[in-house]
């Protein structure tokens, strides 16, 4: 592990009757889970997806790990990351993750109104540059850059939009 550990929590995340531990740490510019399953005396790691946001949900013995990956990486992409994420859903099963995404329609159902405000408001904010780049409040060569990054932002959300319903639909 790389870091400072920022948070502990003892759960059973397996449902084992044992005591795992998530780890939450960081550097300056990620965050991280470690996952420790206990195996009687041992513990072995499991090393959830990269992401921007972990978070445990669901009550003892049905506990799953909410997983919230950005539009973009944080780091490493021009763009960084908008307001929204899209989550994955995993619960521990053994020694792994197994993702659960399908049992959670009703969430997705929630996000899908929030992805689409977003991508009225992006694509406003792209007419607006335009127009501050004609009246000399902004400098016009770089409406075309900051367009294309909202754009790109516009495409990220579709495809959040499209999985959502794609979860949705085989959940009915």
């Amino acid at each position: 592990m790389r870091g400072v550990v920022t948070k502990e929590k003892k759960l059973d995340l397996n449902s084992d009757g044992q005591q795992d531990v998530l780890i939450f740490y960081s550097d300056p510019e990620n965050k991280y889970l470690g996952i420790l399953i206990r195996e009687k005396d041992n513990f072995i790691l499991l090393d959830p997806p990269e992401a921007e946001d972990y978070d445990v949900v669901g009550s003892p013995g049905h506990y799953e790990l909410k997983i919230g990956h950005g539009t973009f990486p944080s780091i490493g992409d021009v763009h960084g990351s908008d307001q929204f994420y899209w989550y994955d859903f995993f619960k521990i099963v053994g020694h792994s993750l197994e993702i659960t995404n399908s049992n959670h329609a009703k969430f997705y159902k929630e996000m899908l109104p929030r992805y689409r405000k977003r991508i009225k408001e992006l694509e406003q904010e792209i007419l607006d540059l335009k127009q501050e780049g004609k009246e000399g409040k902004i400098d016009e060569s770089t409406v075309p850059t900051l367009s294309q990054y909202r754009r790109d932002h516009v495409k990220r959300y579709k495809e959040f939009i499209s999985k959502a319903l794609e979860i949705i639909g085989r959940s009915q």
